[in-house]
C-alpha cells in the first residue's frame, strides 16, 4: 500500500503534464457526454411540450363534444332513417336537427351547424367548427384551428313505455402540434321521433 501511495505522490510532484493524445481523448469523452445530455434534455422537452398540447386539445375536444351533445339532446328531431317515410308531413316538419329529406348521412341542418360554429367561436375565436361524415373524416386536411365532428347512429330500441329510442354517437376531433390529433366521443339517447 505504501508503494502505491509513494508512486501517486511522485506523480503529483512531477512536472509532467497531459500528453496531447490524452487531452484530445478527454475532450472527446466530455463532448460525447455533453451531446448525449443535450439530446436527452431536448427529447424530454419535446415530449413534455407534446403532452401539454395533447392535454389542452383533449380538454377542448371534451368541451366542444359537450356543446354538440347538448344540441342533439335538446333539438327536436325525427330519425332520418327507419320509418321516415311513414311519418306525417307535420311530424317531418317537427324535425329541427337533421337535414331532410334523408341523404344517407346524419347531417345537421345548416342552422344547427351555424349555431355550433358560433358557440365554438365564442369559446375560442381562433377556432371554427365543421361537420364531416364518418366516411370523409379521415380524408380531411390537418387543421389546428378546426373542430371537426361527426354524428352516427349508435343503435335503437323500444323502451318499457313502448317509445322508440335512438342513440347517436358524436365524435369531436382536435388537431394539435405536428400532425397530432385527439378525439372525444359522447353518446346521446333520445326519442327516435318527436313526441
Amino acid at each position: 500500500m505504501k508503494k502505491k501511495n509513494l508512486k501517486f505522490k511522485k506523480y503529483l510532484k512531477s512536472k509532467k503534464g497531459f500528453s496531447l493524445l490524452e487531452l484530445v481523448c478527454a475532450i472527446m469523452i466530455m463532448a460525447i457526454a455533453v451531446s448525449a445530455t443535450a439530446t436527452g434534455l431536448n427529447i424530454s422537452n419535446q415530449s413534455i411540450t407534446k403532452n401539454s398540447l395533447m392535454d389542452k386539445a383533449s380538454a377542448k375536444a371534451q368541451m366542444y363534444c359537450d356543446v354538440i351533445m347538448t344540441y342533439v339532446e335538446k333539438t327536436p328531431s325525427n330519425d332520418p332513417y327507419d320509418g321516415w317515410d311513414s311519418l306525417t308531413d307535420e311530424q317531418k316538419g317537427a324535425n329541427k336537427l337533421f337535414e331532410t329529406p334523408p341523404n344517407q348521412t346524419y347531417t345537421f341542418t345548416s342552422d344547427i351547424q351555424n349555431n355550433i360554429d358560433t358557440d365554438v367561436k365564442s369559446l375560442d375565436n381562433t377556432f371554427s367548427a365543421k361537420q364531416y361524415t364518418s366516411a370523409n373524416i379521415d380524408h380531411r386536411d390537418f387543421n389546428k384551428n378546426e373542430v371537426a365532428y361527426t354524428i352516427q347512429k349508435e343503435g335503437s330500441y323500444t323502451n318499457s313505455d313502448g317509445i322508440s329510442m335512438v342513440s347517436y354517437k358524436i365524435t369531436v376531433y382536435i388537431d394539435y402540434g405536428t400532425n397530432g390529433t385527439t378525439s372525444c366521443t359522447g353518446i346521446i339517447t333520445k326519442s327516435k321521433y318527436v313526441q
